[in-house]
């Protein structure tokens, strides 16, 4: 496969260009990898749809699933793990590549590393193009955090490995100890759904879930919420006092200040959802210090977070719902009904397979 093709985001609302390019040649301290699929996130949605800036053009994509194909000079013959990583193996990387150097590394925040390179975020330079999941090739940048994965498990359980999933182990590490807590979630996407599962697998008691779409409550249900209700019933459910950890997955100011409501004196709130730019949302303080309340944000995962996630997805029965929230595949010349069905408030995700040479 010596000419691949790849999906560029050219600026265009809603419009993504079909590119056939060369193989990439790499450099020192690279790794290329043969995609098998990629996963499209809501924020790539939203990144098509102009509602976030990225440089253009770029390849979008950083929920990817692939083989390693070749080591560039120097390149790290080792994933995360420590083992030994070669040609052939099945792997899903971080979405940050890090330095391992700055001042954030240093302190633990690899994924705010000031010399990040960032899958599926990048602007494609001649040479450098192949920096996201919407291409037959993808080049791993020295830094990066490779694990790998079993050759049985189904694509649409390992790529939102490197986003959705290592972010909610991220956001449960923020969280503290669920077992015997009562956690309340808002937001039941993907983000939201895995997270259901998790505190279902940390040993949550109850888990009561805040969405406004009909079909995302009752799967929350079927994935193992206690019980779900659209936003303008939660204040009327005195049953969720109190909460002990509040995780808020939608972004939404309201879901904040309602939902802190029900959080008990010592309880925990992590924020994971706000990630595009919004009104300041109102707090008081003196609630916060007589109720001595613990308020985490959380942006991106670490390492550790995405080893826990694949983890989570190879061992553990629970984690077998989440396969049934991906899906219809398509190829990367299917790329207009791809995005169609993106949009679709009932899809959690949807993807590319790529076809095999």
């Amino acid at each position: 496969m010596d000419n691949a093709n790849a999906l560029f985001f050219d600026g265009h609302a809603g419009r993504l260009r079909l590119a056939h390019l060369p193989r990439p040649n790499l450099k020192r301290g690279e790794t290329l990898v043969r995609v098998e699929a990629a996963t499209i996130c809501g924020s790539d949605v939203h990144t098509i749809h102009k509602r976030r800036e990225v440089l253009v053009p770029t390849i979008l994509g950083h929920e990817i699933l692939g083989f390693v194909e070749d080591f560039g000079e120097d390149a790290s013959r080792f994933d995360a793990r420590g083992g030994n990583l070669e040609i052939g193996d099945r792997v899903v990387w971080g979405v940050v590549a890090h330095c391992g150097a700055c001042g954030f590394c240093g302190r633990g925040l690899t994924q705010k590393c000031s010399q990040a390179t960032k899958y599926g975020h990048e602007k494609a330079e001649f040479g450098s193009e192949w920096t996201g999941g919407f291409g037959e090739w993808c080049v791993l940048a020295p830094g990066t955090t490779v694990v790998k994965v079993p050759f049985e498990i189904p694509a649409g359980l390992l790529c939102p490995a490197s986003c959705s999933t290592a972010t909610v182990f991220s956001a449960m590490e923020a969280a503290g100890d669920l077992s015997g807590k009562t956690v309340l979630i808002t937001g039941a996407g993907l983000l939201g759904a895995t997270a259901i599962l998790v505190s279902r697998f940390y040993g949550a008691k109850k888990i009561f879930v805040v969405e406004a779409l009909e079909y995302r409550r009752l799967k929350a249900i079927e994935l193992g919420a206690s019980d779900a209700f659209p936003p303008g019933d939660l204040l009327r459910n005195v049953e969720l006092r109190p909460i002990d950890v509040f995780l808020e997955f939608s972004g939404s100011n309201s879901a904040w200040e309602v939902g802190t409501r029900f959080l008990s004196t010592g309880g925990v709130a992590v924020l994971i959802g706000s990630v595009f730019p919004s009104m300041d949302a109102s707090i008081n303080l003196e609630t916060v210090v007589r109720r001595m309340w613990t308020i985490r944000g959380v942006h991106n995962y670490g390492p550790r977070h995405l080893i826990r996630a694949v983890d989570f997805l190879t061992n553990s029965e629970i984690a077998l719902s989440l396969t049934g929230l991906v899906g219809p595949w398509f190829t990367m010349g299917q790329y207009t009904e791809a995005l169609e069905q993106a949009v679709k408030p009932e899809i959690y995700r949807t993807g590319f397979l790529m076809e095999r040479k």
